[in-house]
């Protein structure tokens, strides 16, 4: 039976089933703790001192809960699989590091025929959260060894070593919604947290800690995220020595290297969606789940071990995982048909370019024929036009003679009946009758009969 709420003269209080005594309360938390306890004395009595059948009191449940939090693991999958959410009081911190020093047996706790066991903090054992009123703790990889390119668009390697020697600088690092446009954190910069432990681990090769978020200081949209473990990309902002190095590591190329030390300003957090040069999927940033690959689990009353439950950062990263491996098949399967067709593009290539060179040869011969085409037409015109000119000046009379260019020009472009109209005009020029009858003019017409006006005729199409 369990405890139920009940009420007398205006006041609440409890009762241990529906026939129970209602044990009266002030309301206050420790009013309301002392009248559960007289219900389960009372229901206690009524069991012959077993509550199998009373369900479960606020003792069980405390030994039940200190139980299963010393198995790291199990209580893992067991706030997994009942989806419920533990929230600290203020002094939780303190009573999970005592409880780490302290051993609790289950007698201790009204419990009996268990030996002494050891409990354990497990947000900090198998990656999960602490989560409180006030806060969130979230284990965070801050920086691990290797090749990463930033927003300078160089491949740059982080060696271990010099991460290890500047682990105590990351201590303490605000935590910020995107990267300090200053050297320091303005009060018009939003402030989500710090870093509240870096330790360096030598077996990951990276720094591992915990960032603190407070509540009060996120958005709505980004307590929710932190609470579904859907956990962005993050990255360190920093100032270091570096130097212009080529080379490889674990086969990623790098062309430049951090000597250190490092000045820590930030712990940037993209809840907008940017990626870190170091992602979730390689292995950085806030909720980095640090369980073995087999994790133990609780069944029927034996601890066995069964394969790592991924969070959400881990399916995705998965997921990336698998379209980057269709990808890079498709991608070889394109390479490979691109190759096979190498020889016969390299020979179509060659036919193509001696064609070329042929078609180049036969432009060229086309361009020196042409070219000879109209220096002979050119030159047949010009000819044309010096004989034409010839047979006028000797219509002309000798004044006239010393101006044959000119009056060439007005006239080798006239019609035979503009021509006629011309030398009525210009009368004064020609010959006169009888200076072409005398010997001396006749010497002066042309032998064959020049006929400037047929002449112009077959110029013009007449």
């Amino acid at each position: 039976m369990p405890i139920m709420e009940c009420s007398e003269n205006g006041k609440n209080g409890f009762k241990w089933g529906e026939n129970g005594a209602c044990y009266l309360h002030d309301g206050t938390p420790e009013g309301m703790k002392a009248a559960k306890e007289k219900c389960i004395k009372q229901g206690l009595a009524e069991g012959g001192g077993k509550l199998e059948n009373a369900g479960p009191s606020i003792e069980y449940l405390t030994a039940f809960h200190r139980f299963v939090s010393s198995h790291p693991h199990i209580y893992g999958q067991v706030k997994e699989e009942i989806h419920k959410r533990a929230r600290a009081s203020a002094g939780g911190q303190a009573k999970a590091k005592k409880v780490l020093d302290d051993e609790i047996s289950f007698d201790d706790l009204s419990l009996s025929g268990e030996s002494p066991v050891k409990a354990f903090n497990a947000a900090y054992q198998d990656g999960d959260i602490i989560e409180t009123d006030e806060y969130f703790d979230v284990p965070t990889v801050f920086a691990k060894e290797g090749v990463f390119t930033g927003t300078n668009g160089i491949p740059t390697l982080k060696k271990y070593e010099v991460l290890k020697a500047n682990a105590p600088r990351f201590l303490g690092v605000p935590i910020t919604d995107k990267h300090l446009q200053t050297d320091t954190l303005r009060p018009d910069d939003r402030w989500l947290g710090h870093a509240i432990s870096a330790t360096p681990r030598d077996d990951k090769r990276d720094i591992f800690g915990i960032s603190r978020y407070y509540k009060k200081d996120l958005k709505p949209e980004e307590v929710a995220k932190i609470q579904n473990k859907q956990f962005p990309d993050a990255s360190p902002g920093y100032f270091t020595i570096t130097k212009s190095e080529t080379g490889d590591f674990d086969g990623i190329h790098y062309d430049a290297i951090e000597e250190g030390p490092y000045n820590v300003v930030e712990y940037a957090n993209f809840f907008d969606g940017t990626k870190g040069a170091c992602s979730q999927a390689m292995g950085c940033g806030p909720f980095q789940n640090q369980a073995p690959d087999d994790v133990l689990v609780l069944t029927d009353g034996n601890v066995r071990k069964c394969p790592k439950k991924l969070n959400e950062a881990n399916k995705m990263a998965e997921d990336i995982e698998a379209v980057k491996a269709d990808f890079t098949k498709q991608l070889n399967a394109a390479n490979e048909i691109i190759t096979g067709q190498a020889a016969s593009i390299t020979a179509l290539t060659g036919k193509i370019s001696e064609l070329t060179t042929k078609l180049d040869g036969i432009a060229n011969e086309h361009k020196i024929l042409n070219e000879a085409f109209q220096k002979k037409a050119t030159d047949e015109v010009t000819a044309r036009d010096a004989a034409n000119k010839g047979e006028f000046k000797k219509t002309l009379n000798a004044a006239a003679a010393s101006e044959v260019d000119a009056l060439w020009t007005q006239v080798k472009t006239l019609n035979p009946a503009e021509y006629e109209a011309w030398k009525i005009t210009n009368s004064a020029k020609l010959l006169t009758e009888a200076e072409r009858k005398d010997p001396k003019g006749k010497k002066q017409l042309n032998a064959s009969g020049f006929d400037l006006a047929a002449e112009q005729a077959k110029v013009f199409n007449y």
